[in-house]
């Protein structure tokens, strides 16, 4: 068709099209993890950060594709994509930092609308614009593989960031470079329109062919909200349950654009895909109803990966099949958007104020397998419908079994953006150490033993022969400050006078440390708690005068990278007294903190010791790892009692890991 005439002139060459569709998928899958970067330090660091952003790509990408079904007119986009350059580079304004206790969703929500809305929505409208432009003035081609080309540039965005980006270039530098990409993107757009003047045909839509498509349109919102809930869902399950590693969502939302990519591409075959969506489904609810089997975590993660890819391409080809004549075709992608952004909505929003438990992944599951038993006897292909409902039943009871088996065990349930947050009974041999522990998915975030002669003693990372133990022992502050509350241990070294000041971003740590766990009430000291993300509340406070300054705040097992860097380091000096020190708590499963820590000592010229204790039952106390440092290095040579000599080494430093900053951090080299 690149040859083709009307009474308009030539049709702008094929190449030119894949060109703008292709860069302008991976430009929009490029900003995600970009924008990301800048905003993650200001609500926490969590996972919630990520969902919450991902509904909002999500919601204007559904805005870019009614955009892209109503605009009949080159001028305008011309225009807009004229203003947008005006709003580069994408790099947020300081003043949309949160000043701390507001709802983190709305607030993330504003932020990107502000920093890069404009520029998303011009992105997202890009493959159905392009494509319904090729359709009007060819004559009526429709050219659905340009799908799976744009699904291919976001796959090639989301996959480079990680590797080839974020490891080597600055926030900044990052939003620059993405800046120069969009400007060669909007040449490219306008190259389409202005190479040919006059409108195109608009999707051929009367009130007739939508009472036609009745029964199609159900599917092409149902089945892409079933994949994107599943997305979603299983992504928090992996960070949470499995491998809360960072980046970790990388690996299902790319065999998610995967899925679309099959699909779309012309690769989808019923017959194979329908029991391999049905293995991928059981696959994952093997999962639910034998944990143990995610302690081999990769296999775990794989697992669920593939199951997202398999069940995501049986959704998506299942739209595929149904897709309408080319005259249709911006209703029929803006359909495909409606479903994706209500699965985000349902998962970010929905979920946390209707479910008490972190139970989504479960109810993705069922959800999937009620779409495959409904397609499947709709057709009443019977040698597949009844295996889909074997299916079906097998999920649905593994799904009720793991959401059953986590309230029933639970002392206390509470969940919101921050995660879902559970307080269970574990008893030991002795049974004067039972205990009362505070998970957030896999990781323990602390344990106060329910003897009431035993419940002020510090427990698990903070017991006997502890680091944070010596240094307490050691230097027996007056005015402490700890980063991250838990069930609030430290106020267990409080003595008549001190005054102890946390910092906790999530309110309902702080109702769980107050109402259920009792060190913050049992605490001789007077204790104080600030609510908002600890960076934030730092930069905003006159200096304190800490004698010691504790960083225990982890997302899933790690610390949050801004809570690691030279900037942040900075700041934690300004509020400690010449003598006092720094104690960082660095165990971790899945990264090698201490370097990082190693690095910023040796940056600020800082005395330090590495002390590293393994679990002893006797005395309630888990593997730990802890980074002390000081401006002044005799503390770390003094004997006797209370002393650190022989008791730990120096911090250890890598060639290969510098100091971390706002711009530049590289969690890849430090992975166990």
């Amino acid at each position: 068709m690149d040859n083709s005439r009307n009474s308009n002139g030539a049709l702008p060459p094929s190449w030119l099209f894949g060109s703008a569709i292709f860069l302008g998928a991976f430009l929009l899958f490029q900003i995600q993890p970009l924008i990301a970067r800048f905003i993650l330090p200001w609500f926490g660091g969590g996972a919630g950060v990520w969902s919450a952003s991902l509904m909002f790509f999500q919601a204007v990408l559904l805005g870019g594709y009614f955009y892209a079904h109503r605009l009949r007119r080159r001028e305008i986009h011309v225009l807009l994509l004229g203003v947008s350059l005006l709003l580069l580079p994408v790099i947020p304004a300081a003043r949309w930092k949160p000043a701390g206790g507001e709802e983190p969703v709305s607030h993330i929500l504003l932020v990107l609308a502000t920093t890069v809305g404009l520029q998303y929505l011009l992105l997202a409208s890009t493959s159905p614009l392009l494509q319904a432009v090729w359709r009007g003035w060819s004559g009526g081609e429709g050219r659905y593989h340009w799908y799976a080309l744009s699904n291919a540039g976001s796959l090639l965005g989301l996959l480079t960031y990680p590797v080839l980006v974020e490891p080597y270039l600055g926030r900044r530098a990052q939003a620059w470079l993405w800046s120069i990409g969009y400007l060669l993107y909007a040449g490219l757009v306008a190259a389409v329109f202005l190479a040919r003047p006059g409108r195109w045909e608009p999707d051929g839509g009367s009130r007739a062919p939508i009472r036609e498509f009745t029964s199609r349109i159900a599917v092409w919102i149902a089945a892409p909200a079933a994949a994107s809930v599943l997305l979603l869902a299983a992504t928090e399950h992996i960070s949470e349950e499995i491998i809360p590693v960072p980046l970790i969502w990388v690996l299902p939302l790319s065999l998610y654009l995967l899925s679309f990519i099959v699909s779309f591409g012309g690769w989808y075959r019923r017959r194979l895909f329908v029991p391999l969506a049905m293995l991928g489904l059981l696959g994952m609810a093997a999962l639910l109803e034998w944990p143990s089997l995610a302690f081999d975590a990769k296999a775990a993660t794989a697992c669920v990966s593939l199951g997202v890819f398999l069940a995501g391409s049986y959704c998506h080809g299942e739209v595929f099949l149904r897709r309408p004549d080319p005259q249709h075709l911006t209703r029929f992608y803006l359909c495909v958007a409606a479903g994706g952004s209500l699965g985000g909505i349902l998962v970010t929003i929905a979920a946390p104020l209707a479910l008490p438990v972190a139970g989504d992944f479960a109810v993705a599951l069922t959800l999937c397998a009620v779409l495959l038993v409904a397609l499947e006897f709709r057709r009443q292909a019977w040698w597949r419908a009844i295996p889909a409902a074997a299916c079906l039943a097998a999920v649905a009871y593994a799904a009720v079994m793991y959401t059953g088996a986590l309230a029933v065990d639970s002392v206390a349930l509470v969940r919101n953006f921050y995660g879902a947050l559970r307080v269970t009974e574990e008893h030991t041999a002795n049974p004067k150490l039972k205990a009362l522990v505070l998970t957030h998915g896999i990781i323990e975030h602390g344990s106060q033993l329910m003897d009431p002669v035993l419940r002020r003693q510090p427990t698990m990372y903070y017991a006997k022969g502890s680091g944070i133990q010596l240094a307490v022992e050691h230097s027996r502050p007056r005015r402490v400050g700890v980063i991250g509350l838990g069930t609030g241990t430290m106020a267990a070294f409080s003595r008549p006078g001190d005054v102890y000041r946390f910092y906790e971003i999530d309110p309902q740590v702080v109702r769980l440390a107050t109402n259920t766990f009792s060190y913050l009430s049992d605490s001789e000291a007077r204790v104080q708690v600030v609510l908002g993300d600890a960076r934030l509340a730092l930069e905003r406070e006159q200096p304190q005068h800490y004698d010691l300054l504790v960083l225990d705040a982890f997302s899933g097992d790690v610390i949050p990278a801004h809570l690691l860097t030279r900037e942040a380091m900075t700041l934690y000096l300004r509020h400690l007294n010449q003598g006092g020190m720094l104690a960082f708590h660095t165990s971790s499963k899945v990264l090698r903190l201490v370097p990082v820590a190693g690095a910023l000592a040796k940056d600020f010229g800082l005395a330090g010791l590495v002390i590293d204790t393994g679990d002893d039952p006797a005395v309630y106390r888990r593997r730990a790892t802890w980074v002390l440092l000081s401006r002044d290095a005799r503390i770390f040579l003094t004997s006797g009692p209370g002393g650190f000599f022989g008791k730990g080494i120096p911090p250890w430093t890598r060639p290969d890991v510098p100091a971390w900053t706002d711009d530049y951090s590289n969690i890849w080299r430090l992975m166990r």
